[in-house]
């Protein structure tokens, strides 16, 4: 006989064919109330975080935008006129 089978049969005599869960009050069946059929907070809770986050970072993005077109633009300085040589030993101030 199979170990499987020894093992049946020495559980309908202990039980009666009960099993070990049922005695133990562990098979006792509970209701369980059925979630309600719409978003839980956490979920919306990450759904609007997420929209802040996208908002806050389109806003940045418009307002650089608008503020770098509202510059002028940039026009380069006139060159400078040539500078006179500078002597090589620096005057000396009067005594």
């Amino acid at each position: 006989m199979s170990v499987i089978n020894t093992m049946l049969r020495d559980l309908d005599r202990r039980g009666s064919g009960a099993s070990a869960a049922a005695q133990d009050g562990g098979g006792a069946v509970r209701t369980v109330k059925p979630r309600p059929a719409g978003v839980s907070r956490r979920e919306a809770v990450i759904v609007l975080t997420g929209v802040l986050a996208v908002s806050l970072a389109g806003g940045w993005w418009w307002q650089t935008q608008r503020l770098a077109a509202a510059l002028p633009a940039a026009v380069p300085a006139p060159p400078l006129p040539p500078m006179a040589a500078a002597s090589p030993m620096p005057a000396q101030a009067p005594q």
